[in-house]
C-alpha cells in the first residue's frame, strides 16, 4: 500500500473521531447516546438550502425536526416552520403542517387551521391512510 493512501486513512480516521467526540451530545430520551454533529457540511447544506427556499429540502428538515430523525434533535417549532414554508409548493409538507396545528408542535393547537391544511393537502393531490383500503379515516 503506498504511503500517501496510509496517511490518507489514518488522517481520515483522526478527523471522524475528532468530529464524533465534538459532535456527541446527550439524546433527549437516551442518556448518553450519540448524536450527528449539525454543524457538519451535509446538515449546514442541507439548511442552507431549504433556507434558499427549496421546498423539498424544507420538507425533509420539517419531517427530521417533528420526528427527531436523520441526525436531527426533535423540535417540533422548527419542524413546522419548515412545513409552513414548503407547504405552498408540497402537499405532504401541507399535511405535516395540518398536523403541526392539530397536535400543538409548532406551539399553537388549532383544530380549524389542522383541517383546512389538510383540506389543501387533499386538493394537492396528497392522499393519506385514510384514504387506503382498511385504514381508519379521520
Amino acid at each position: 500500500m503506498d504511503d500517501r493512501v496510509k496517511l490518507g486513512a489514518a488522517t481520515l480516521l483522526a478527523l471522524l473521531a475528532a468530529a464524533l467526540a465534538a459532535g456527541t451530545a446527550a439524546a433527549e430520551d437516551t442518556p448518553g447516546a450519540p448524536q450527528l454533529n449539525l454543524a457538519s457540511p451535509p446538515f449546514v447544506e442541507t439548511e442552507r438550502l431549504a433556507d434558499n427556499a427549496r421546498a423539498a429540502d424544507q420538507t425533509r428538515l420539517a419531517f427530521a425536526y417533528v420526528n427527531g430523525t436523520d441526525g436531527y434533535a426533535k423540535d417540533g417549532r422548527r419542524g413546522c416552520r419548515y412545513a409552513e414554508k414548503a407547504s405552498l409548493a408540497r402537499p405532504d409538507a401541507m399535511h405535516l403542517l395540518g398536523d403541526c396545528y392539530r397536535f400543538g408542535w409548532g406551539g399553537e393547537q388549532n383544530a380549524a387551521k389542522a383541517e383546512k391544511a389538510y383540506g389543501r393537502a387533499r386538493s394537492m393531490g396528497y392522499v393519506d391512510g385514510a384514504a387506503l383500503p382498511g385504514a381508519s379515516g379521520r
